[in-house]
C-alpha cells in the first residue's frame, strides 16, 4: 500500500509517496541555515496560510513588525508580495499584497495577541487582533471558556453556560430575582431572602478541566451579605483540593492560594489583598494568571488588590466551583452574578480599569476564540449562545487567516512572531549539550496535535565517530520518537518523529540529546509544519 501527499512542483501537480520524500530528502532541499528544508518545489500544499511572503536572510517570515502600538506590513514591495491564501470547504481564496503598510493594526499593550488577516478581495485583506487563542480541531472546545449568566425561572437549579457547559446546584443553591447585577436573575440559595446560605449553596462544573496554557481569568460580581465566616468566592481545584481559590476573610480582605504542584500552595499560600469589603454591596472580583509578565494579579472593582510572582502554571483542574471551597470548607453567604473563565488576561499588568457596565456579550467580536474546523476546513467565528446541553455555541463561517503573534509591554513591542511561510518553519540552530533538553518553539500558528516535526543535528567538527541520540519531546513530555546515528564531518542526522494527537497542547517542542562524548560540535535545529 502506498501512502502519497499532494505536492507541487513548479506548474506541475500530483502525488509523490512518503517513502520517496524521506529517503530523498536532501535531494528535494535547499540548505538554509547549515540545515536542509524543503522551501520551494517539492513538498505538501497548505491551503490555510501565508503562502509567500518576505523573509529574513536566515529564511525567516519577517512581513509583520511592531512600531509603537501599531504592526507593520513590510514587503519589501519591489521584489516581495504577500499572499494569503483561505481556506473556505471546497473553495480557496487568495490575497497578494504588494504595498507596504505603517499602520496595520494596533496591539493592546501588555499582551499576547493574536494577528488574522480576514479576506476581503484578490488584493485586500481586513486586518484585525485578538487575545483569544483561536482553536484548531474537529470539534469546538466549549471547556476552553465560559459565561454563566444565572438568568432564567427563579429557582432553577441547572444552569447551561453560553458556551454550552452545564453547571449543577448543590445543597439548595438556585436562581432567585431577589438581588441581581444584570439581567432577570442571579445565583441565590437556601438562606434568607434566597440568599446562598454559607454553609451547603454552591454551584460546579466538572467539565471544565483545563485553564489553558496560556494567560487565563476567573471572575464574578459578588454581593455577600454577611462577613461573620469566611466567604469562598470561586475555586478551580483538582480533585484533591489544589489549584487556584479565591475567598474573602471576616475582616473583608480578598485571599488567593495558588498551586502548580496539586500537593502544596507553592505560587501563593493565603495572599490577602488590602481593600476591605463591606456587606451588602456589590464587587467585581477578577483573579487573572498575566502570562508575559508571570504574575498572578488579584482586583477587586478594576483595581489590583494583590499579586504574586510566578512563571509556574496551575496545576490541571477537575472542576470550578463558585459559591464555594467544599476542600476546606468555605461557603459564601449572599448573591453571585455573571461568572466568567477566559482563556487569556484581559486586564494585565496590574493596571486599573473599569469593571464590566453590562453583561458580557460572547458574540463580542474577540470574545470568544475562534475556531478552524479541520474536516470542514473552514474558519468560524462564534456569533451566538449554545441552546443545548453538551453542544457548541452557534458558529459563522469567516476567509479569515491568523498569521502572527504579537507580544507587547507598556511601551510597544517585544517581538512579534511570523507564522510560518506555506504551514512551515525552520528554528535557529542551537548547540547540543549532553543530556540536557534543548527547547524551541514551532511557530506554525497551531497547537503541537497538528504539528510534524522533523528534528536535525549537524555535525560541525573536524573528526568523526560522534554518536549521538535524538529525542522529541511534546508539551507533556511524551517521548514521540528517537534515532540514533555515529555522525561524522559533513554528515547530517535527521531523526523523522511526528507529533500526533495524543500529545498535550503546548507551545513548545522538546529535542534532547545524549553522548559519550562532548557534543560541543554538534548543533541542533528543527522544522515545523502543519498539513492544512
Amino acid at each position: 500500500m502506498s501512502v502519497t501527499l499532494p505536492y507541487t512542483f513548479g506548474p506541475l501537480s500530483g502525488n509523490i509517496p512518503l517513502s520517496y520524500l524521506d529517503s530523498n530528502f536532501s535531494a528535494l532541499a535547499t540548505a538554509v541555515n547549515g540545515i536542509v528544508l524543503p522551501t520551494t518545489g517539492i513538498y505538501p500544499q497548505v491551503r490555510q496560510t501565508v503562502a509567500y511572503g518576505s523573509v529574513s536572510s536566515s529564511g525567516y517570515p519577517i512581513m509583520l513588525s511592531g512600531t509603537g502600538s501599531l504592526l507593520t506590513l513590510n514587503l519589501s514591495a519591489t521584489a516581495t508580495n504577500m499572499v494569503v491564501n483561505f481556506a473556505a470547504g471546497n473553495t480557496d481564496y487568495q490575497t497578494t499584497l504588494t504595498t507596504d503598510q505603517t499602520a496595520v493594526v494596533a496591539c493592546p499593550a501588555s499582551s499576547l495577541s493574536f494577528v488574522y488577516a480576514g479576506y476581503s478581495s484578490a488584493t485586500a485583506v481586513s486586518w484585525g487582533t485578538t487575545l483569544a487563542p483561536p482553536q484548531y480541531g474537529y470539534a469546538y472546545n466549549q471547556s476552553a471558556q465560559s459565561l454563566v449568566h444565572f438568568n432564567g425561572t427563579a429557582g432553577a437549579t441547572t444552569f447551561l453556560d453560553d458556551f454550552g457547559n452545564t453547571w449543577v446546584a448543590n445543597g439548595g443553591a438556585k436562581l432567585q430575582t431577589n438581588q441581581v447585577k444584570y439581567g432577570s436573575a442571579a445565583l441565590g440559595g437556601g438562606g434568607a431572602s434566597n440568599v446562598l446560605n454559607g454553609s451547603t449553596d454552591y454551584v460546579k462544573c466538572t467539565g471544565i478541566t483545563s485553564l489553558g496554557q496560556g494567560g487565563w481569568s476567573l471572575r464574578t460580581w459578588v454581593y455577600l451579605t454577611s462577613l461573620a465566616a469566611i466567604n469562598a468566592v470561586f475555586t478551580a481545584e483538582s480533585a484533591t483540593g489544589f489549584g487556584a481559590v479565591v475567598w474573602v476573610t471576616t475582616a473583608g480582605k480578598t485571599t488567593m492560594s495558588l498551586s502548580s504542584n496539586n500537593s502544596t500552595y507553592d505560587i501563593a499560600s493565603g495572599v490577602v489583598g488590602t481593600t476591605t469589603l463591606v456587606a451588602n454591596t456589590w464587587y467585581f472580583i477578577e483573579l487573572t494568571f498575566d502570562v508575559a509578565a508571570g504574575v498572578y494579579r488579584l482586583y477587586v472593582n478594576g483595581v489590583q488588590d494583590s499579586s504574586a510572582t510566578s512563571s509556574n502554571k496551575v496545576c490541571p483542574i477537575a472542576q470550578i466551583t463558585v459559591g464555594a471551597r467544599p476542600a476546606t470548607p468555605y461557603y459564601t453567604t449572599g448573591y453571585i452574578d455573571e461568572f466568567e473563565f477566559l482563556p487569556y488576561c484581559q486586564n494585565p499588568a496590574g493596571t486599573t480599569y473599569t469593571p464590566p457596565a453590562s453583561a458580557s456579550n460572547i458574540a463580542t467580536a474577540g470574545y470568544a476564540s475562534d475556531w478552524f474546523s479541520v474536516p470542514l476546513m473552514t474558519m468560524y467565528t462564534v456569533s451566538g449562545p449554545s441552546t443545548v446541553a453538551g453542544t457548541a455555541p452557534t458558529v459563522t463561517a469567516a476567509s479569515r487567516v491568523y498569521v502572527a503573534e504579537a507580544q507587547t509591554t507598556g511601551v510597544g513591542f517585544t517581538s512579534v512572531t511570523n507564522y510560518a511561510l506555506n504551514g512551515r518553519y525552520v528554528s535557529a540552530e542551537s548547540a547540543g549539550v549532553a543530556s540536557t533538553t534543548t527547547t524551541f518553539s514551532h511557530n506554525v500558528g497551531v497547537d503541537p496535535r497538528f504539528v510534524n516535526v522533523i528534528g536535525y543535528g549537524r555535525w560541525t567538527g573536524v573528526t568523526s565517530g560522534e554518536t549521538v541520540n535524538g529525542a522529541i519531546y511534546g508539551a507533556s513530555g511524551f517521548a514521540q520518537g528517537n534515532a540514533a546515528a555515529s555522525v561524522g564531518r559533513g554528515i547530517d542526522l535527521r531523526n523523522i518523529n511526528r507529533l500526533q494527537a495524543a500529545i498535550t497542547p503546548g507551545s513548545t517542542i522538546d529535542f534532547v540529546t545524549s553522548s559519550g562524548q562532548a557534543v560541543a560540535n554538534f548543533l541542533l535545529s528543527i522544522s515545523a509544519s502543519r498539513a492544512f
